[in-house]
């Protein structure tokens, strides 16, 4: 399940359980390569002096069917603490796929990304621990209530059930949706 996560998933490499960061922690040497252009500060106006919170270098996505099809080519960017920081582009530019990898969603063909100092190679579970994604599809289930949902997405965030729950209600009273709270998420979306 490791090496081959299926479609959706980070791939490791078939010798991870022998590499010194699945024993300890340790996260592995960055080997992306920047090109000379990146280097010349010239071309770039002076990053903010705050934390990074996201680091991307190189990051590349080549989808191979029938045709290959570049997704994302060379992506380099930091999104800083405190910061907004919005990916642009017009359809199919590669801000979901970009997205897609540095949640975990999808492994990248090349290049690497630090989420608040954790590699999305080798230590996506710790990243994930500080990811929020609103995907551009709806997220709701037919069969469950609004209550049910926070529920479900608090678990989902690693919190228990009795804490989902206790949250989940402070949400709906704090949003005004006490008469919404049983109600299943089909009859909210039409």
């Amino acid at each position: 399940d490791n090496v081959r996560p299926g479609k959706f998933g980070v791939a490791q490499p078939l010798y991870f359980p022998f590499t010194k960061a699945y024993w300890c922690g340790e996260p592995t040497e960055d080997s992306t390569k920047r090109s000379s252009l990146l280097h010349d500060k010239s071309l770039f106006e002076n990053e903010p002096q705050k934390p990074k919170g996201v680091e991307v270098r190189g990051l590349r996505k080549v989808f191979s069917g029938r045709k290959k099809v570049v997704a994302v080519d060379n992506v380099t960017f930091n999104a800083f603490e405190g910061e907004i920081t919005a990916l642009l582009g017009h359809n199919g530019a590669g801000k979901t796929t970009t997205m897609s990898m540095l949640t975990g969603l999808f492994s990248p063909t090349s290049g690497d990304a630090k989420i608040n100092g954790y590699n999305i190679r080798s230590d996506m579970a710790k990243a994930r621990d500080s990811l929020g994604l609103c995907p551009q599809h709806n997220m709701l289930f037919p069969s469950l209530t609004v209550f049910e949902h926070l529920i479900f997405f608090g678990m989902l965030k690693g919190i228990s059930w009795s804490e989902a729950k206790k949250e989940g209600m402070r949400y709906i009273t704090d949003l005004n949706l006490v008469p919404k709270k049983d109600v299943p998420s089909t009859a909210l979306t039409g």
